[in-house]
């Protein structure tokens, strides 16, 4: 099946663009999705960026099943004052 990732931050810098779609197997979970973005986007793969990732606009574990009409996001923990 195929999802779509919206990028943030330094994620979306990272991939040179806003939502990268990626190829998964039906049932998989959200380290799947982590999975095939690193696969696509080496140089996001190659940067040892941390990333939080969201579902449906909460925060998800990597264990989270995902399904096609999900939306999913990425980006880099935030801090500031």
């Amino acid at each position: 099946m195929k999802v779509s990732i919206q990028l943030f931050a330094r994620a979306r810098e990272l991939a040179g663009a806003d939502c990268i779609d990626v190829e998964v197997d039906p049932n998989s979970r959200l380290a799947d999705v982590a999975d095939a973005l690193n696969a696509q986007v080496e140089a996001l793969s190659n940067s040892g960026l941390p990333l939080l990732w969201a579902v449906n606009n909460d925060f998800a574990a990597m264990e989270r099943p995902v399904a096609e009409t999900d939306e999913i996001a990425c980006f880099p923990p935030v801090s500031g004052g």
